[in-house]
Parts: C-alpha cells; structure tokens; sequence
C-alpha cells in the first residue's frame, strides 16, 4: 500500500487525524450533485490525516456512524446539505459550521441497528437485482447472435435437400440481373427502329394523299396555248355535266 504525506502542524493533528467511523464530506465543488457526497473512514491505516477539501464529521455516542451516512445519502439529506450549501456567487460551499447545523432525525440505538440490518439486506438484495440484470442483458445479446447466426446458416426451419443451396440461389439472381441489365440497355435501339418505320408509314401515306389529289392548272403570266385552252374546256364540261347529275340525284322534300 502506498503512503502519501503532507506537511501537518503538531497543533492540527488533532483536527485531521482520523479513526474508524469517522464521515468525510465534500467541501466545496461547482456541480450541485457533486457537493457533499460522504463516506465512511474505515481505519485501514493508522494515523491517516484528511486533507482540507474534506470535512470530518465524528458522530456522539447517540448516532451509528452508517445510520448519519446514509440519511445524508438519502433524498431528504441531500436538501438539507444543497440548501445550506447554496451562496450568491454560484459556488456551492460547505463549512464545518455548515455540516454543524444540519438537522439528523434520530432514534434508539436498538432501533438504528434494526433499520440498519434492513437497509443492508434491501440493498443487498438490489445489488443482486442489478447483477441479474446486467447478466440477462448479456445473455440476451449473446442469443440474438446465435439467433442470428443460425437463421443465416438456415437452422431455424426445416430444410428440404431439394431446395437450391444458397450458393447457387444468389448466383441465379446475380444472373438475372445480368440479363435485365442488358434488355434495358438494348430497349433504346428498338425504340429508334420503331420510330424510324413510324416515320417510313408517314411519308408513304403523304405520296399517296398526293396520286388522289386533282391536278391544279398552273396560271402562266402569258397566254394559254390552244391545246391548254382545249384541256380546261373539256374539264370545266366535265364539272358542269357532273353538277347536273349531282343535281339530279338530289330529291326534293315537300315544304309544310
């Protein structure tokens, strides 16, 4: 074990010195959950001092020294030490008239015994919850990694020795998409070739829109020769003899 000294004063070892049972509070410290946190001296070395951060509190014969330590601990404690604590500049601070003038419920030494064995074995008991938690935490975690190990390497179901291994179903797929790959980049040339029959049917139609259309006689600046003059003679009788015969055909519907 090592030992670590400081300068003390013959007139200060008194005041420092501790013995078994003594309390040790937290002086001072800027974090309110922190401020006053105790512990129990448990006189493994002889002539041990405590340094200045640290107040003792040595209880009288009417106090256990585990019964004043965990009502401090306790929600209670801990308002009293904050509010006594507390300053205007942010600080939490305690004092050794502070710790004085903290307020301990107290009760029968018999009575202090009796409650102390209780907390112990509650506290023992909780302990032993914590460790049970903590150890089905573990367990749970290594069995979903064994859960998980096992439905990966198909033993949570029945297998058929029918079925493909998974060997082969992966490279089925990696084959399939292969295939889809190459349809999708062959779709673009198909769709070139069906527009270009689009546009083959297109004009095909407009040359022959343009055989059924009636020739359109062409107006010259000069005059008309005689045989162009024959040809629109023969034309404009042909329109008037077939504006008859359309006339003809029309029936006539009696007026009421």
């Amino acid at each position: 074990m090592h030992r670590h000294c400081i300068g003390i004063a013959e007139s200060e070892i008194e005041r420092v010195v501790l013995v078994q049972g003594d309390i040790l509070i937290v002086e001072g410290n800027g974090s309110v959950d922190q401020i006053g946190r105790v512990a129990i001296w448990n006189g493994s070395i002889d002539g041990c001092v405590h340094q200045n951060h640290l107040i003792k509190a040595r209880p009288l014969n009417l106090a256990r020294s585990e019964f004043v330590l965990y009502f401090l601990m306790s929600e209670l404690g801990r308002k009293f030490i904050v509010r006594v604590a507390s300053s205007t500049s942010g600080l939490h601070t305690l004092s050794i008239s502070k710790i004085e003038s903290l307020f301990v419920p107290l009760c029968a030494l018999e009575e202090q015994d009796i409650l102390l064995n209780e907390l112990s074995a509650n506290l023992s008991l909780a302990d032993q919850l914590d460790q049970i938690i903590i150890t089905s935490l573990q367990q749970s975690e290594a069995l979903r990694q064994s859960i998980l190990k096992k439905a990966f390497s198909g033993q949570l179901v029945p297998q058929d020795l029918n079925d493909e291994s998974a060997s082969i179903l992966l490279e089925r797929i990696r084959a399939e998409r292969e295939q889809q790959q190459l349809r999708s980049t062959k779709s673009p040339s198909k769709m070139s070739g069906a527009k270009r029959s689009v546009e083959l049917n297109s004009a095909l139609n407009q040359q022959l829109t343009s055989l059924h259309q009636p020739d359109v006689p062409i107006v010259s600046s000069g005059q008309l020769s005689k045989e162009e003059i024959d040809a629109q003679k023969s034309s404009n009788r042909w329109d008037e003899s077939e504006s008859e015969n359309q006339s003809d055909n029309q029936l006539s519907l009696p007026l009421t």
